[in-house]
């Protein structure tokens, strides 16, 4: 910052040189301090971490992630900025969104109150899931009762082998889910059950070694 300088009507001072800038193309009033992250394998999630030294009329931070440095950038969250700010503040994000091995891409963009924003220059954080942990495993049935076909909701940290079957309230088979390879994260698989008489199943699903069991009914 510089001291005031003052200027009458048609005074020229040629010690000093300054400009006027468009606001919507000056920089913002923000300062990232740092801006770092890492991967926590106890709890399958990246942490992310920056600092602000200082903030003038800032409004949000929005966190994007990438498989590629360049390219293919995505929201995964926001932050509220402080506004106005001249000590140092600390901000964190986690990232829970991630169920497969590799290098990611993560870069800040900072939201002036006006809607202006700029970038921070990218990080880069490193995944791999430990394979000889058991995964952690999310599965959900609907709709329940169902009349004709549910749906399987299935979430799961990497690449699995699934089977599955139906059985009547005596334990035996009434119908097989085809044993398929799902990726890592979310898939959704459709059974057709029109074949079923009404009634209540047990629905039997083995997610490579981790077994969960859902009770479900058809109804008319």
């Amino acid at each position: 910052r510089t001291p005031f300088v003052s200027l009458a009507a048609q005074e020229v001072n040629l010690d000093v040189d300054f400009g006027i800038v468009d606001k919507l193309l000056s920089v913002l009033a923000v300062e990232v301090y740092d801006f770092y992250g890492n991967w926590n394998e106890s709890r399958s999630l990246t942490e992310l971490f920056w600092t602000t030294d200082t903030e003038v009329n800032s409004d949000y931070f929005e966190v994007e992630r990438s498989e590629s440095l360049t390219l293919g950038y995505e929201v995964i969250g926001r932050t509220a900025a402080a506004g106005n700010s001249t000590s140092k503040l600390y901000y964190n994000l986690e990232d829970d969104q991630i169920f497969k091995s590799g290098t990611y891409y993560y870069r800040l963009k900072l939201v002036d109150l006006d809607g202006s924003f700029e970038y921070s220059d990218p990080i880069t954080v490193t995944v791999e899931f430990d394979g000889t942990r058991d995964q952690e495993i999310a599965l959900s049935v609907y709709p329940n009762p169902f009349l004709g076909s549910f749906t399987l909701d299935i979430n799961v940290e990497r690449e699995s082998e699934m089977e599955g079957g139906l059985y009547d309230a005596i334990g035996q088979l009434i119908k097989n889910v085809d044993t398929q390879r799902i990726a890592a994260g979310n898939t959704q698989l459709t059974i057709d059950a029109n074949d079923l008489p009404t009634g209540t199943y047990l629905l039997r699903v083995k997610v490579d070694e981790m077994v969960i069991f859902e009770k479900i009914t058809k109804t008319n």
